[in-house]
């Protein structure tokens, strides 16, 4: 396939992508990509299958976004099919997905003829896009939660701008739309041994909140 054939099936990934078979994606971009067709995520928080829900991740990007962010939105769970493994409860967890996506996408994104600027910022976007995951509005019990204040947030932004330093204003607001879109394309409500866990309205106000903190937006109230 080429780069700007693909390109312009994100335009309307549901459209495209959504119809074509494991075998047609097999032939378009290879069996990393196929095996996201059709796999069961086997998780309270997922209710699509993979290759679905990174299509409805593209799908709910805003029309603002670069081809890089829709790009990555497009490959930013292509290894959780590599990393999964069965929990005790029937689930399945997905460890270390987000740096195994990067890898198995960087050869990927270059056979497409990606250029080396682009790439980077692909790979930022999708090795980043589970960053927020342990972050909590409220500071809870558990201790790996970290609570969404100035000071948190301002450390995560200096950390990855340290490690980053190409980064601009813009790729960090990228960072959060690709988050707020994996988000919107989870299950509504999230419920674990019948009891209630979380909903996609609270997982995106976690996410307006660290905006609203990284970028020193005055409104401040959740």
């Amino acid at each position: 396939m080429k780069k700007q054939d693909f390109l312009s099936s994100l335009s309307k990934p549901l459209e495209y992508w959504g119809t074509k078979t494991k075998e047609e994606v097999l032939g378009l971009l290879g069996p990393e990509t196929a095996a996201m067709v059709g796999f069961d995520q086997r998780n309270p928080h997922h209710c699509y299958t993979l290759f679905e829900h990174c299509l409805h991740a593209v799908a709910n990007l805003p029309a603002t976004a670069s081809l890089e962010l829709k790009t990555a939105a497009f490959f930013h769970d292509i290894g959780k099919p590599v990393v999964a493994t069965e929990r005790l409860d029937g689930f399945l967890s997905f460890h270390g997905h987000a740096k195994a996506s990067g890898i198995i996408a960087e050869p990927i994104l270059v056979k497409l003829g990606f250029a080396d600027e682009e790439l980077r910022k692909i790979l930022f976007f999708i090795e980043h896009h589970d960053d927020f995951i342990n972050f909590q509005i409220v500071k809870d019990a558990k201790k790996w939660h970290i609570a969404i204040t100035d000071d948190n947030v301002d450390r995560y932004t200096r950390k990855v701008v340290r490690e980053n330093p190409w980064l601009t204003k813009r790729d960090l607001q990228e960072l959060l739309r690709l988050c707020k879109a994996d988000v919107s394309s989870q299950s509504e409500i999230v419920f674990m041994s019948g009891v209630f866990k979380e909903s996609r309205l609270t997982k995106l106000a976690r996410m307006r909140a660290i905006e609203r903190y990284m970028f020193h937006e005055p409104e401040r109230e959740y």
